[in-house]
């Protein structure tokens, strides 16, 4: 039968005496019994108080009964609980007595009723003692005969006394005698469970051992977080061998000192013990020999290792730690009793710690792996973090604080980088504070000069991870300011980039009780920053895309209408139309930023009606209202005292005086193009914010179809310019063609020249040959009737002279003057009065100059860079093609000499003739001086022969 857990616990005994157990549990039932038994005449009494109303003794003893009997009772099992059998028997029979005789007084029962109060005669010698229920007789007696004594009569009183007594005391003695024997036999009893329960501890103490060695392998097998594995092994071996110290010392990886990691109390942990390797302590011994070592009296041996803690300790056992072969550290164990280590003892201590040793290993290899799995599960996280949203903003905070909390960095910058100004200007700036556990972001930008800041500039110019330390010699005041303004020592710096572009840098920093970044930590931060630099792509082209998407609604008509726009006046007449419909103006002027980004120009105007006049030269981008809205890039709204802010700004005023101007950017893919601009005569207050929003969208189309119509024009002027160089390609490539197939020079140039003048439509060419020996260019080939006359008066040029064609022959280098007329150096030719614009190129041919040519046009800036370019490779070609008919005619030249030298040698050796061979000889030579007469003078003087 199952007890409810309240009654269960309250009958359970608290004592390991096996006999006051018994008499414990004895005293439990007796009570249990006579609290029955006072229900019992609790019930009768109360039944004969219904039956007889009129006696209110009876009532007051039901009362008293029905109180005092639940707490007397309650009384009892509580000490009975307690192991306290003997006064938990005393109250429980004096109460029974003393309701039993009060009920006898009040009932008035002589004769049966006193005899229960025998009950705890019997029931006092069995649980507490024979003198107790000696005593207990004697009483009870005393209050029978006394109660005989007065309520009955003379002769029956004696009787009733002496009846009593007898039974009372044959009662007694039985229980005396039987009690007596039965406490001695109790007593042999319990020694003999004594001396049994010790064997049978003994034996379950050293199966337990055996059994949980055998067990400890597959109990912490189970266990792969390094920390929580050491604190298992300290509290496994405390709880199995009780001793007064046990500690865990690994070695460090350096190899060179053993330090606590993990102790059975505080005392080692906070003292942080470090024992050096080399040292002569027993933990030192034990790990440099690999060996289990042991002291059985600490006393006299100096090996120990003297904690003023643990002052009792009296015997140690030190373990090596030793898996495959490698050694981790060690296990120490300190008792206070000595000899506490016996040979049983160190066996299956020797087990366990083998077995400790290898799950100690496996859980550090674990831990690794889970540490590279929490790096993955990181990147993983942040990846999920920073596609979840496409906001910029949020993008920085995520991955901020994702960086400090992966790296453990107390702070973590996040920078864009502006090439134009060089400098970089943080994003988010982030603080993770450890103690106490706090952070916070900082949005307000700060800025970086990379001239202060070169380590920093270099990582963003190479792109490569760096890390930087307040220690470092090369660091500049600026950079030493920042680490000690913000409490660091070591900063990492990651660049941002999405594929070859950078967008920024990512810098963390540690404090000087932190460690420096490691290779690992480099790692994960690479990986971590082309995620963040990929997700703010991505960012800000959504964002880009929103904007776009958000406009389209109000863009849609005028969108329509632009689209369909031919030409930049189209494009003019719709965005006025629909901005005049949309807004309370009476005017609008839109102006374009020209090429160098310094000017401006207006474009179109439109005033009451009709166009404006406006100024064709171009205005200063720092001055007046438009130029303000082009360099802040931000609208402008001017709507009172526009007349002194007109002087402020030194604006340029056209067409009526206005009471109220708004301005926004005309921006296409973040690039400013111009401003459009409206304005209201009368009403200062023509234009509120919605009036800025809705003109800022209509902005945004109206710069994109003049960016547009702009590139449209660009591409058009391109595409022209790309058939003009195509044609003149095709022209050069047939003049070569022409050219390089003629190998009489003279008639090359004159070829090149007709061909020339002809296929590229140019006023006057020709071509000038140099003439080293006299350091002059000969023109050898002109068209026209100019050309004519210049080479029938052998017209030259000084090589490197100031004339273009002496400049090209000088250096090698082409000249060109553009406009004639402008150019104060051009020297004119009275035979080509109608040239604006020359060009001289030089005829180059393996480093040599050989000449050059000129080319010129009726046309100022005739020669555009493309024309340049074909004249330059056709004249490189042309320059080919002579030096190739130079060589040939040479060649030619040698080989005819050659044949004539053969013949007067064949000549000269088919005669013997003195004389015929002087012929011979003066003949060739006569030939080759043009037919002039050649003397020869031999012998005598005053003799010769002619020829």
């Amino acid at each position: 039968m199952t007890l409810p857990p309240p009654i269960a616990n309250l009958l359970k005994i608290k004592t390991d005496n096996e006999e006051i157990r018994q008499k414990s549990r004895f005293a439990q039932i007796i009570i249990l019994v006579l609290l029955g038994a006072w229900v019992l005449l609790t019930v009768i009494a109360f039944t004969n108080f219904i039956n007889n109303p009129g006696k209110p003794t009876d009532s007051a003893y039901v009362l008293a009964v029905l109180l005092l009997s639940p707490i007397v009772a309650l009384g009892g099992l509580w000490l009975a609980r307690n192991g306290r059998s003997a006064l938990a028997a005393h109250l429980t029979f004096i109460y029974l007595n003393s309701a039993i005789f009060l009920y006898i007084v009040q009932a008035n029962e002589p004769r049966s009723i006193p005899y229960l109060m025998l009950i705890s005669i019997v029931a006092i010698a069995t649980m507490v003692s024979i003198r107790a229920s000696i005593l207990y007789a004697i009483l009870i007696t005393i209050s029978i005969s006394s109660f005989y004594v007065y309520t009955l009569p003379h002769p029956d009183y004696i009787d009733a006394i002496i009846n009593f007594i007898l039974l009372t005391f044959s009662l007694g003695l039985i229980a005396w005698l039987t009690a007596n024997r039965t406490q001695k036999w109790l007593r042999e009893a319990t020694q003999l469970s004594r001396q049994m329960a010790a064997q049978t501890d003994q034996l379950q103490t050293r199966n337990q051992h055996l059994q949980q060695s055998a067990a400890v392998g597959q109990s912490i097998s189970n266990l792969m977080d390094y920390d929580l594995l050491l604190t298992e092994i300290v509290n496994t071996i405390h709880q199995q061998f009780s001793p007064n110290f046990t500690a865990i010392f690994l070695l460090n990886p350096a190899g060179t000192h053993l330090t606590i990691a993990e102790a059975s109390s505080d005392i080692g942990k906070v003292q942080k013990l470090q024992i050096a390797l080399d040292s002569q302590s027993i933990l030192s011994r034990a790990a440099q020999k690999q060996k289990t070592q042991l002291l059985h009296n600490q006393g006299v041996d100096p090996a120990y290792v003297n904690i003023p803690s643990l002052k009792e300790t009296k015997s140690q056992a030190v373990f090596p730690l030793v898996a495959r072969g490698k050694l981790l550290g060690v296990l120490d164990i300190q008792s206070n009793l000595p000899h506490a280590f016996q040979d049983e003892d160190m066996t299956i201590l020797q087990i366990m710690v083998n077995q400790f040793a290898i799950n100690l290993e496996n859980a550090r290899l674990f831990s690794q792996t889970q540490s590279y799995l929490a790096e993955t599960q990181s990147l993983l996280n942040l990846s999920a973090a920073l596609t979840s949203t496409m906001d910029v903003g949020e993008i920085y905070r995520r991955s901020a604080r994702i960086f400090s909390t992966q790296l453990q960095a107390n702070i973590t910058l996040i920078t864009d980088w502006n090439q134009l100004n060089d400098i970089a200007t943080s994003q988010i700036f982030f603080t993770l504070n450890p103690d106490p556990p706090s952070s916070e972001f900082n949005s307000n930008p700060f800025a970086f000069p990379l001239a202060h800041f070169p380590f920093l500039g270099t990582v963003l110019a190479q792109q490569e991870v760096s890390m930087q330390s307040i220690h470092d010699t090369a660091i500049t005041k600026a950079e030493e300011n920042f680490f000690e303004t913000h409490k660091q020592a070591y900063c990492l710096m990651v660049p941002l980039a999405h594929g070859s572009k950078p967008i920024g840098c990512v810098l963390t920093f540690r404090a000087a009780d932190q460690t420096e970044f490691t290779p690992s930590d480099i790692q994960v931060a690479q990986v971590m920053a082309n995620e963040t630099a990929i997700a703010l792509n991505n960012a800000k082209s959504a964002s880009e895309a929103r904007g776009r998407a958000a406009q389209l609604s109000a863009l849609n008509r005028l969108s329509n209408r632009l689209s369909l726009a031919p030409t930049m006046r189209q494009i003019f007449e719709g965005t006025r139309q629909e901005v005049l419909s949309l807004f309370e103006a009476t005017g609008l002027t839109i102006s374009l930023i020209t090429k160098d980004e310094q000017h401006m120009c207006w474009i179109y105007g439109y005033e009451y009606g009709q166009e404006l006049e406006l100024p064709t030269h171009p205005l200063p981008i720092s001055t007046g209202f438009s130029g303000q809205v082009a360099r802040s890039r931000r609208h402008l709204l001017i709507n009172e005292n526009l007349w002194e802010k007109s002087e402020q700004y030194k604006s340029f005023n056209v067409g009526v005086k206005s009471a109220a101007w708004l301005g926004v950017p005309l921006i296409v893919a973040n690039k400013i193009i111009g401003v459009l601009a409206i304005e209201n005569e009368h009403d200062p207050l023509a234009f509120d914010e919605r009036d800025i929003n809705l003109l800022e969208t209509i902005a945004g189309s109206t710069a994109i179809a003049l960016s547009n119509q702009l590139q449209l024009e660009e591409l058009q002027s391109a595409l022209t310019a790309q058939s003009e160089q195509r044609l003149q390609l095709q022209t050069a490539a047939e003049v070569s063609a022409a050219t390089i197939s003629i190998l009489d020079l003279d008639e090359l140039l004159e070829e090149a020249v007709s061909l020339i003048k002809e296929r590229f439509s140019l006023y006057y060419t020709g071509i000038f040959l140099s003439d080293l020996a006299t350091n002059q260019a000969v023109l050898k080939a002109a068209t026209g009737e100019a050309g004519r006359i210049q080479l029938e008066n052998g017209h030259k040029l000084t090589i490197g002279g100031r004339s273009l064609i002496g400049g090209a022959t000088g250096d090698g280098r082409s000249r060109i003057t553009q406009d004639v007329t402008q150019d104060e150096e051009w020297r004119p030719n009275i035979h080509l009065p109608d040239t604006r614009s020359e060009l001289a190129l030089p005829l180059n041919v393996r480093g040599e100059i050989i000449g050059a040519v000129t080319v010129q046009s009726t046309e100022a800036h005739a020669f555009s860079p493309e024309l340049v370019s074909t004249l330059q490779t056709m004249s490189d070609q042309l320059a080919t093609a002579i030096d190739n008919s130079r060589l040939l005619a040479a060649a030619e030249s040698r080989v005819k000499r050659q044949k004539l030298l053969n013949q007067i040698s064949t000549q000269l050796h088919n005669t013997a003739d003195t004389n015929e061979i002087i012929r011979i000889g003066l003949k060739a030579l006569s030939k080759q001086v043009n037919g002039r007469s050649v003397n020869i003078a031999l012998g005598k003087p005053g003799t010769q022969t002619d020829s």
